[in-house]
């Protein structure tokens, strides 16, 4: 399995998650593996989000975010420095 630096992915998702429709990757840190990236089909992907839709903790924790958004009390992903 091929594997990546989360800096690479940090710096790049976008490329790094277009890699992952082919196969699987590994995300290393300090060349030790932490993660394992994979892509899921669609079926897969409308299971995952018609879950998480129905469960009260991420419901709340989505509201929780908004609020924080609408206060100002976020920093954009674009905006941090790595």
């Amino acid at each position: 399995m091929p594997e990546m630096e989360i800096e690479t992915f940090i710096r790049d998702p976008h490329s790094a998650l277009e890699l992952t429709a082919q196969e699987d990757w590994i995300l290393t840190e300090d060349g030790k593996p932490k993660f394992r990236l994979r892509a899921l089909d669609d079926a897969e992907a409308e299971t995952w989000e018609e879950l998480l839709m129905k469960d009260p903790r991420f419901i709340a924790r989505m509201e929780h975010s908004r609020k924080q958004i609408e206060s100002g009390q976020t920093v954009a992903f674009e905006d941090i420095e790595f």
